[in-house]
């Protein structure tokens, strides 16, 4: 690639990248924070809330912003062994300012846990990266509305498009291994482990508990599928493809 075409494609995606996420802030500050009172920044600790999905969520979502930063990185032709450590940073930058957000709500607070999270998803792409060179595990979502949701729609979503983020009783998080004892053509075929938690209508176990509710964890095992290699020839495969990659279907699978 030309030193022109490069330097053309670095700065179409540094300024594509500043309005995304401006655009993100806006509307995160417009749609999530604009009903909660505002005070000075200060820090919350959540660790007990949610059963810890939101901690999968943030480690998912940072891990996904790296992928995705990764692709960006090497289209602009930044080298190889460079781009996987300017993915998981900008992965890493991309969520976290959300913790100014959270500061300065009086129903929320920034948290110590969250960027962990933050930092645990980054970490997690960079280090398949240069152990491996590609990423063998695969972290997945899946989403399946709950009958929380209309108990408490303020918190947990009025519709499907809201309740897909805030409504961790339907969220599973998954990371999806390969099977080493299969042929190279059989290997979209994998295995993978889960994790998920029911009963919340209120984040903090104790007060969820004092309203009535009980919350549980779960734990799963199951198959898992992604798009075969032979059909991520052309773009709109690549793209089935990389969701395929973070999306784990609702297959069979065993619950503990």
């Amino acid at each position: 690639m030309r030193m022109s075409s490069r330097l053309s494609r670095r700065a179409f995606l540094g300024c594509g990248a500043l309005a995304l996420a401006a655009l993100i802030y806006y509307l995160l500050d417009r749609l999530w924070y604009a009903a909660a009172p505002r005070q000075a920044a200060h820090w919350f600790d959540d660790s007990r809330d949610w059963q810890q999905m939101d901690k999968a969520g943030h480690a998912f979502s940072t891990y996904q912003m790296s992928r995705i930063a990764h692709q960006l990185l090497l289209w602009a032709g930044v080298a190889p062994e460079k781009a996987h450590r300017y993915a998981a940073l900008l992965g890493f930058a991309a969520l976290s300012p959300i913790e100014l957000l959270d500061s300065m709500a009086i129903t929320h607070g920034a948290s110590a846990y969250d960027l962990v999270a933050n930092a645990t998803g980054a970490a997690f792409f960079s280090v398949q990266e240069q152990a491996a060179g590609k990423q063998l595990i695969h972290p997945k979502f899946w989403f399946a509305p709950s009958p929380y949701a209309i108990l408490r729609p303020d918190k947990l979503g009025n519709n499907l498009g809201e309740q897909l983020i805030k409504d961790y009783n339907g969220q599973s998080y998954w990371l999806s291994f390969p099977l080493p004892f299969l042929l190279t053509d059989y290997q979209w075929v994998r295995i993978s482990v889960g994790y998920g938690a029911t009963g919340m209508v209120y984040g903090n176990p104790n007060q969820n508990h004092r309203a009535g509710y009980q919350s549980r964890r779960h734990f799963f095992i199951g198959l898992d599928v992604e798009l075969p290699a032979c059909l991520r020839k052309n773009k709109v495969g690549q793209f089935i493809g990389f969701l395929s990659d973070m999306l784990r279907l609702p297959l069979p699978k065993i619950e503990r």
